[in-house]
């Protein structure tokens, strides 16, 4: 028993960043550890002023073919959302909701008429609930003395919902792509 608790220790201890190291300082507190980590990537994310409407230009060009407008306005059907979750990988990290693909699949004689009802609802009202849209971020060191912010990968981990939902947005826009984006 004595093995697997110093296993577990010995991970935790990993898995938890003890210090950080910026351009002006050296933080090694827990509290100051996560607010500087915090203000880091809120710097990066947000946005310095908002974009108004006026300050983008529409480049008038290629545009999509009559024939692709309907694959694109097509609702979506159970079958198409059976398939993403069962393409799903099944050994992927859960989101923040605990469920993976693997759940999906094992479980979805319970719950597919649910999830597609789900599904179909975004696409039909553009509502997503405010759970569905969660998203836990973690941080992966680069290397074992990993004490700078740039040291560590970001990796979100979405919910399974979030990911048919972009899954399909991204099956509809594939065709419709080399329409819109030009080669170089």
């Amino acid at each position: 028993m004595d093995f697997l608790y110093a296993k577990h220790r010995a991970r935790k201890n990993k898995n938890v960043i003890k210090e950080i190291t910026t351009s002006h300082s050296h933080f090694s507190s827990p509290p100051e550890v996560a607010s500087t980590i915090i203000a880091h990537f809120k710097d990066i994310f947000n946005a310095p002023k908002p974009i108004l409407v006026d300050d983008i230009f529409i480049l008038v060009g290629n545009l999509v073919p009559l024939n692709l407008h309907s694959p694109l306005l097509a609702p979506v059907t159970n079958e198409e959302i059976k398939k993403i979750v069962f393409t799903g990988k099944a050994a992927s990290a859960p989101g923040p909701d605990g469920f993976s693909f693997d759940f999906y699949k094992h479980s979805w004689h319970f719950i597919g008429l649910q999830a597609c009802n789900a599904v179909k609802s975004f696409f039909s009202i553009g509502y997503i609930p405010r759970g569905a849209k969660v998203t836990a971020i973690t941080k992966i060191p680069k290397n074992s003395h990993a004490f700078d912010i740039p040291d560590f990968r970001l990796i979100s981990l979405c919910n399974v919902f979030y990911k048919i939902v972009a899954k399909l947005f991204a099956n509809k826009l594939k065709l419709s792509l080399p329409y819109i984006i030009h080669d170089s």
